[in-house]
């Protein structure tokens, strides 16, 4: 058996590790909470020509580039769209909303 001083070490350390991650799991992107509703982009998947007058461009007019993408991102991945190439969604939804889709940025 451990001596006391290694078991509440390791005691604390996975007590520290597991409040870390519960916060860092759980945490939603700042610039997602203005994003009230995307459910308006759902609609346009499968849509070759994207407009930027479309209820789901809407959502993004305050957004950064990277913001605009990692939202729409983490809101098709809630979605359990798992069949799309997410990447090729949310490029074609940003880029087509006139935003920039970041360079190197992957939708995983």
């Amino acid at each position: 058996m451990g001596s006391k001083a290694s078991t509440s070490t390791l005691a604390l350390f996975l007590a520290f590790n597991l409040i870390f991650f519960t916060q860092v799991s759980a945490t939603i992107l700042p610039a997602c909470t203005s994003v009230v509703d995307l459910t308006v982009c759902l609609a346009l998947l499968g849509v070759p020509i994207i407009d930027i007058g479309s209820p789901c461009c809407g959502c993004f007019t305050d957004l950064v580039d990277l913001d605009a993408a990692a939202c729409l991102c983490a809101y098709l991945k809630t979605r359990s769209l798992l069949t799309l190439d997410l990447t090729a969604t949310v490029t074609a939804i940003v880029n087509g909303c006139g935003k920039t889709y970041p360079s190197g940025y992957q939708c995983l």
